[in-house]
């Protein structure tokens, strides 16, 4: 009885969300101040507000550095948490790629933009660690386009890379962009989004009207509702710079975000290689179902032969691995 009295107070318990803050988060660390404090010990807050560069986790992602085409800059985005604030200062920065001068901010802003996984039958779940964003410099060296969340949809904006006009978005999707490309005369960029996850999420909330039948879609832990189930696929269009006109994308632009690889490679494999005399290799999980697993590296021969190379702990017969 007593579970039961506290399973119904938290459910009668009245909760608040609070206002998202109008204060410019990267503020705190524009004074003069904060960068002649004297020496002292570090606190918790020092660690939280460290600046940090691409990935926050420890799996293996896209570098966060975009090289601009004549290899003479880079751009990258710094995110930095300020605590008091509840978010993140987000900053684009470009700076010379051979160390010779400062970088520059170029843009700033933005909501933390977490990166979200498959498991198990869930099609989607957010994580807590950040995405990866890379920038991409247009063919022409002169704009940067990258990821930006304002509002709660992730967009493609676009910024001069010299920093003189301010950044635009470009995009206006219903789903978030999960990934883009410039198009090969820099007018377009091609951009995949997962519209399913949408509709599935709308059909669920559609749902709750009834109720829900409680079954393999549910995950106590992690939603108090239906997470979806069914395999979505990428959409890819092409919006135009200049005008925003959005079409169905032909098959050489989404050459430009997908990366052609044989049927016989697994859908989780990374790092994907191929020589030229037709071997190829990559990595891939041992335990493709399991959230967190070791990876093995995968060969395939020329002449039809696999082979995989795991560590000790996982030489067996079920995971078809050599020493």
């Amino acid at each position: 009885m007593s579970m039961l009295l506290i399973l119904l107070a938290t459910t009668i318990v009245p909760t608040a969300v609070l206002p998202p803050s109008s204060v410019d988060p990267c503020a705190k660390f524009d004074s003069a101040a904060a960068s002649k404090e004297l020496l002292r010990s570090v606190k918790a807050i020092d660690l939280v507000e460290l600046s940090d560069i691409g990935r926050s986790d420890p799996n293996e992602s896209a570098s966060p550095i975009g090289i601009s085409p004549d290899g003479g800059s880079i751009a990258f985005l710094v995110r930095r948490a300020n605590a008091h604030e509840n978010t993140y200062c987000q900053r684009l920065m470009v700076a010379p790629m051979d160390g010779s001068g400062e970088p520059r901010e170029i843009d700033r802003g933005g909501a933390f933009i977490r990166s979200d996984f498959p498991l198990h039958n869930f099609t989607s779940l957010m994580s807590g660690y950040a995405k990866v964003i890379t920038p991409r410099w247009s063919p022409d060296g002169k704009y940067i386009a990258f990821l930006k969340r304002s509002g709660r949809i992730d967009q493609v904006w676009v910024v001069a890379g010299d920093g003189r006009t301010p950044a635009q978005s470009v995009t206006a999707m219903p789903d978030n962009v999960d990934n883009f490309a410039w198009t090969a005369d820099g007018q377009s960029l091609v951009v995949a989004a997962r519209p399913g996850i949408r509709l599935q999420s709308e059909a669920i909330a559609r749902e709750a009207r009834t109720g829900f039948l409680f079954g393999d879609r549910f995950a106590p832990d992690k939603a108090d509702r239906p997470i979806p189930t069914e395999p979505v696929q990428p959409v890819y269009q092409t919006v135009a710079i200049a005008t925003g006109a959005i079409r169905p994308s032909k098959p050489i632009e989404i050459g430009r975000l997908v990366e052609h690889r044989p049927e016989f490679v697994a859908p989780a494999a990374r790092i994907f290689t191929k020589a030229e005399s037709g071997a190829s290799a990559w990595l891939e999980p041992i335990y493709p179902r399991r959230l967190l697993s070791q990876s093995r590296l995968v060969m395939a021969l020329p002449d039809g032969r696999k082979l995989r190379c795991c560590p000790p702990s996982a030489f067996n017969r079920q995971t078809g691995c050599i020493k």
